[in-house]
């Protein structure tokens, strides 16, 4: 799945759009929804990540794609517009739900999340997991428009010695609130970390640095 390593991302501009620089040239990056054409980047980037569910994982994502309650989940994916204009492979996917029924103010799981390791610490991530959250509240909202409900609380469930931690912290200020020891057959310590006033980055995202 390999392309040639990018250098970091930049800061978004003032109307929000994100770049990076390539030896010669600013280019842009993009979050988008997930297509059906993009199942299989998705598979594949899983198994990258999640090596020991291989069997899985393919079931878990096409399951997940077309249960009926689809519209309290969205699959999100980054790429990046190459030098000749086209866009490029799918680079990250990550997969948001909303836990806390049809409120005003949801509840919602960072479920699932990967990035070609080729382009790890680059700042793609970061991008993907605060872009794809701002596309989520616009997409309920959207689709809930008779009570236009806000994204109040953001959680995440992973492994007490997980690196990414750091990165849930600096992408959305998710903190540490307690263990919930081995679930879903996982071997292994979970913690559950969560903002519980995430509207206020929702509210500032345009002059959020990405």
């Amino acid at each position: 799945m390999s392309e040639p390593v990018l250098n970091k991302i930049c800061k978004a501009d003032e109307n929000g759009d994100v770049y990076y620089y390539t030896s010669h040239e600013k280019l842009p990056v993009q979050v988008r929804e997930a297509e059906e054409d993009d199942i299989e980047s998705i598979v594949n980037l899983k198994n990258e990540a999640f090596s020991t569910h291989n069997e899985c994982n393919y079931q878990w994502i096409l399951s997940n794609w077309n249960r009926p309650e689809q519209k309290c989940s969205r699959w999100y994916v980054i790429t990046y517009n190459r030098e000749d204009g086209q866009e490029s492979q799918v680079i990250g996917f990550i997969f948001w739900r909303i836990r806390a029924g049809f409120e005003v103010r949801l509840t919602v799981e960072l479920d699932q999340i990967a990035v070609d390791k080729t382009y790890r610490r680059q700042g793609f991530a970061k991008t993907l997991i605060r872009r794809s959250l701002i596309k989520f509240q616009e997409f309920i909202q959207t689709n809930f428009s008779s009570f236009k409900p806000q994204i109040g609380f953001v959680f995440v469930i992973t492994g007490e010695r997980n690196p990414a931690q750091e990165l849930y912290r600096k992408s959305l200020g998710l903190e540490y609130k307690g263990k919930i020891g081995a679930i879903f057959g996982a071997s292994g310590e979970k913690i559950i970390m969560a903002n519980e006033h995430i509207e206020q980055f929702l509210e500032n995202s345009h002059h959020i640095q990405y």
